[in-house]
């Protein structure tokens, strides 16, 4: 086993070892930082998209519903309108959805779910559904 009672550092070994340790900690919270950035991909590739990915889209708003407790718009892809996907989130969001209508070009960014073989994409922060000027 390990004798820790003989081990001696140096106050300047110890000073570098915690630098190094620091510095791999910040390394390694950078690339921590890129991997929870959402990936823009195009509304006709959501389909092979694994559910549980953090994604941004971009496309105009074909129709807005509002709900009880939880709303949707459909965003359609600008190239194609036959793509489209239908975009959920709470009520709570309802200030930022008041200033856009059918038709504006948006872009999104959330979580892809699927429910009955159907995807769709999960808002869950106020400022993620944004008006393209």
């Amino acid at each position: 086993m390990w004798d820790i009672e003989n081990i001696k550092l140096s106050s300047e070994q110890l000073i570098i070892t915690c630098l190094s340790i620091a510095v791999l900690g910040i390394i390694a919270l950078y690339f921590y930082s890129l991997a929870i950035q959402p990936k823009n991909i195009s509304i006709s590739s959501i389909q092979i998209t694994p559910t549980g990915q953090y994604i941004q889209i971009s496309g105009s708003i074909k129709s807005i519903e509002l709900g009880a407790s939880i709303s949707k718009i459909t965003v359609c892809d600008a190239l194609d309108a036959s793509s489209c996907i239908s975009v959920r989130f709470s009520n709570d969001f309802l200030q930022n959805i008041y200033a856009i209508n059918e038709g504006d070009t948006v872009t999104v960014k959330g979580i892809v779910r699927e429910y009955y073989n159907s995807k769709y994409l999960e808002v869950k922060n106020e400022g993620d559904i944004t008006k393209n000027e």
